[in-house]
């Protein structure tokens, strides 16, 4: 847990004044209801304070395009006047706020913060993220039985990536100040004062009563996850999972830790100009992998999903000591195969076993 500079507390009736101020001091993005029939949410740019719900299991897509886009342009050209322009690599100076976003999405932020930085670092992904301010919300429970967060340690705050935590303790939200940025977001309201020794006690027991909601689905030792990926590399359990596998690439677009992409060129109507864009790509397409010469180090899905899985539990461990899979459930509820994460880390894990044992 962050040492937090301080504690505020705000009522619930007020949280529409408060989302009113935050949009005068920046562009916020928080989770909207996308169905009345059936719950689905989405984190949007807010225009109206109204649309903002906090009482939601999860999103659709996680709210890492609200720093990185789904497509955005590198470069246009102009073959008539034969130039071309770079985009802005200074993006907008305006304050982003993301606002009620979970636990485990902060800690899916902290890595990519931490991916983006390596090698050669990607400036303008660093950029958005510096200039967005970062308001979580804790969970009381798991979002569903997809979601093991528990098990991945991301239903606790990180140490760092956020600058209010709130926390749901009844009638009112119990308030985290972590960054001095954070006094700006809350400063000057007069429904959002300092906490009072009452507040900080159901605080504490609502912590304690929310930790008794998460039950541990993994029964393996995570960090045991790396050697489980590296005996199982040969497992007959990737052609199972290849051949359940539809090759749509959900499971990766709905993650919240995947930053694949592709860059591509296109050409307006005239065939005079056009732009460079970058787009998000996944690992899961056929191909992804292909390269000069028609071949294609992953052809079959099969090495395509194993791929994936290690690259959220085997990779960044053994490069970051991180993992890159935050328990958050998305790419189960995105796969129309019925692919589920969970069944494949429990998998590795019960496969390492009985080879250990033979």
């Amino acid at each position: 847990m962050v040492e937090a500079m301080e504690y505020r507390v705000l009522l619930k009736k007020d949280i529409r004044v408060w989302v009113e101020w935050l949009m005068g001091k920046g562009e916020l993005h928080a989770p909207v209801a996308k169905s009345a029939s059936h719950p689905q949410y989405q984190f949007e740019k807010i225009s109206q304070p109204d649309t903002v719900c906090l009482d939601y299991a999860t999103t659709i897509l996680p709210p890492k395009q609200c720093v990185q886009p789904v497509r955005e342009t590198l470069i246009r050209f102009d073959r008539v006047a034969n130039q071309f322009t770079l985009s802005d690599q200074v993006p907008e100076r305006r304050l982003h706020i993301i606002f009620g976003i979970h636990t485990c999405d902060i800690h899916a932020f902290n890595f990519l913060n931490t991916v983006m930085r390596d090698g050669n670092a990607d400036t303008q992904f660093l950029a958005r993220s510096a200039n967005t301010a970062i308001i979580g919300l804790r969970c009381r429970q798991h979002c569903d039985d997809k979601s093991f967060c528990e098990s991945m340690g991301t239903n606790e705050p990180p140490d760092t990536g956020y600058d209010i935590l709130m926390t749901d303790i009844g009638d009112r939200y119990f308030l985290e100040l972590a960054t001095e940025r954070a006094a700006k977001l809350v400063d000057d309201l007069s429904c959002i004062p300092h906490t009072g020794d009452e507040d900080v006690v159901k605080w504490r027991q609502m912590l304690a009563d929310s930790k008794k909601n998460f039950d541990r689905r993994l029964s393996i030792n995570i960090e045991e996850l790396p050697a489980y990926c590296e005996a199982n590399y040969h497992s007959p359990m990737w052609d199972v999972i290849g051949k359940k596998c539809v090759a749509c690439g959900s499971c990766t677009l709905v993650c919240p830790t995947c930053y694949c992409f592709d860059i591509r060129d296109e050409l307006d109507m005239s065939l005079q100009g056009g732009e460079r864009y970058r787009v998000w790509d996944s690992c899961q397409l056929g191909e992804f992998a292909a390269v000069a010469g028609g071949v294609n180090f992953r052809r079959d899905r099969r090495d395509r999903q194993r791929h994936r899985v290690h690259r959220k539990v085997k990779y960044p461990k053994e490069r970051y000591n991180l993992f890159a899979c935050v328990g958050c459930g998305r790419c189960s509820r995105a796969c129309i195969a019925d692919i589920q994460m969970l069944d494949i880390l429990r998998q590795l894990g019960a496969k390492s076993h009985e080879f250990q044992r033979t």
